[in-house]
């Protein structure tokens, strides 16, 4: 569980809620003292608020690197360390 990827100021982080508040694979953006999470693979904002332009490059690394992090939410809800993955460029 823990850091994803990182790029453009942005740090992304998986792992399962401990009161269950998103049930739904999701990944954590920090940006600054900013966070959001967002869903995957919708990048639907789920709770936070992140800058306009950082938010839609989450989005769209959500978009580029789905299937890469869906095999992390299978990696983190079985108690396992993430993968990195590459930023986008």
């Amino acid at each position: 569980m823990g850091r994803v990827s990182a790029f453009l100021g942005m740090v992304l982080y998986m792992y399962p809620e401990k009161n269950g508040r998103h049930n739904r694979p999701h990944v954590h953006v920090l940006y600054g003292d900013d966070e959001c999470v967002l869903s995957v693979p919708e990048g639907e904002v789920l709770a936070g608020d992140i800058p306009g332009r950082q938010l839609r490059n989450a989005q769209t690394f959500i978009d580029m690197r789905t299937e890469e992090l869906m095999l992390n939410w299978k990696l983190c809800m079985e108690g396992k360390d993430v993968v990195w993955i590459d930023p986008i460029r």
